[in-house]
């Protein structure tokens, strides 16, 4: 891996030289000018590969495969189409690597791109989601079936069939019937079935996820929940009431003259989070920022007043997981475990020089209600608690806040 994208370490330099140099067993032996043109598009498709431009690389590593097969190009094929989403095409890739014909004495280069592409294909597999769809009435024999506009063999209606992660539409008609559809999200790893109900009429219908189909009476049939799945981003704003309380350790000996304050005030609240489905739909782990800024806090030491902090800005950081009970309901629960750190201006709009830093959490509780297929609205319940240090100052802060939230997911 190479900044979160596949590399190719074996096909590198002198390695792939020596790879594309390797007579192989062919109707027509390569001349030397399709040798030199494997060579400069293999390379090139190394490039774009280790710079993330994966459409760019597959499509010249193709290429350099039709010019002169070899096991080190399937390798780096389907590593550019998983890397792509497509985790069908990638483990057929992969299923031919395994069975290309090394010979009696082949290169170690060819036998170590097998033997990765058989590694890389068990890794894979578990990955690839598998969407089954059923027709109801069962047994139509006239049924017509397309998956993303394509046709699709009616013998894989009722079997689990390899689907890449993502959207699809799903869509059947039979003469006499009219036609039922329907669209679903995929993520990896996942298995979900789609029931579609062709009616008696000829009338069509579209399902996506959450829209009324049509029952077999011709009627419509209740509607079905939308699901929290895949990729989730989420974006808050809201207010709250900051405290931050801190002791002050004037001759630096623990225990010794501390001088204890507090700053208070209203907050304005802020939350942007990212994330992708883990284990099961409605599970989430991904990351988030979280902000909290108060201006003009009350500050008081010891009793006396101070006055001379005009913002006071706190920021945290780190992984959060999120949690809906029901995946396709509105309630759910998210926590987070952050770095935290507190910068402060005085009066004159100048930053302090000593900004505390340190560890903080994030309990919310929140409910939302959908908007959209993939968009939904709430409001979140959330409280803030964190301990930071600058110096011998120590400061323990905590924020109940409540926040309007968008979600994508």
């Amino acid at each position: 891996m190479n900044n979160g994208r596949w590399t190719l370490p074996s096909l590198g330099g002198a390695t792939l030289l020596l790879v594309l140099s390797v007579p192989v067993t062919a109707s027509a032996e390569p001349t030397a000018a399709d040798r030199a043109t494997a060579r400069e598009l293999a390379l090139s498709a190394l490039a774009d590969e280790d710079a993330g431009r994966y459409a760019q690389a597959l499509d010249k590593m193709q290429r350099a495969e039709a010019i002169l097969p070899a096991p080190p190009h399937l390798l780096a094929i389907a590593r550019c189409e998983v890397a792509l989403g497509r985790l069908v095409e990638g483990a057929e890739t992969y299923q031919e690597l395994s069975r290309f014909e090394l010979g009696n004495a082949p290169p170690p280069v060819w036998s170590k791109a097998v033997q990765d592409g058989e590694r890389e294909l068990d890794r894979l597999t578990p990955k690839v989601p598998k969407l089954r769809v059923l027709v109801e009435p069962a047994g139509i024999g006239d049924a017509e079936l397309r998956i993303d506009d394509q046709p699709v063999p009616a013998a894989v209606i009722g079997v689990d069939r390899p689907t890449d992660p993502g959207r699809h539409r799903v869509r059947v008609t039979a003469p006499g019937r009219g036609a039922a559809e329907k669209t679903v999200n995929l993520a990896r790893g996942e298995s979900k079935t789609v029931t579609l109900v062709l009616a008696g009429e000829s009338r069509a219908s579209t399902d996506e996820d959450a829209h009324m189909t049509p029952s077999s009476s011709g009627g419509a049939s209740k509607s079905q929940p939308r699901r929290h799945d895949g990729f989730l981003f989420r974006l808050g704003v809201g207010g709250g009431r900051l405290e931050d309380q801190f002791e002050v350790n004037v001759l630096g000996i623990p225990g010794l003259n501390v001088a204890r304050g507090v700053a208070t005030g209203a907050s304005g609240s802020f939350e942007l989070a990212f994330g992708t489905q883990i284990g099961r739909p409605g599970l989430t782990l991904g990351g988030a920022v979280y902000g909290e800024q108060v201006a003009s806090p009350k500050v008081s030491i010891t009793g006396a007043p101070g006055t001379d902090v005009s913002v006071g800005t706190l920021a945290l950081v780190g992984p959060f997981i999120d949690f809906y009970p029901d995946a396709g309901g509105g309630l759910h629960f998210e926590a987070s475990l952050d770095l935290a750190r507190i910068e402060m201006k005085d009066s004159t709009g100048t930053v302090e020089k000593a900004q505390p830093f340190g560890g903080g959490g994030v309990l919310g509780i929140g409910y939302e209600l959908w908007l959209a297929d993939e968009w939904s609205l709430g409001i979140l319940g959330r409280f803030i608690g964190a301990s930071l240090w600058a110096g011998d100052v120590h400061h323990t802060v905590t924020v109940p806040s409540l926040l309007i939230e968008a979600t994508y997911d």
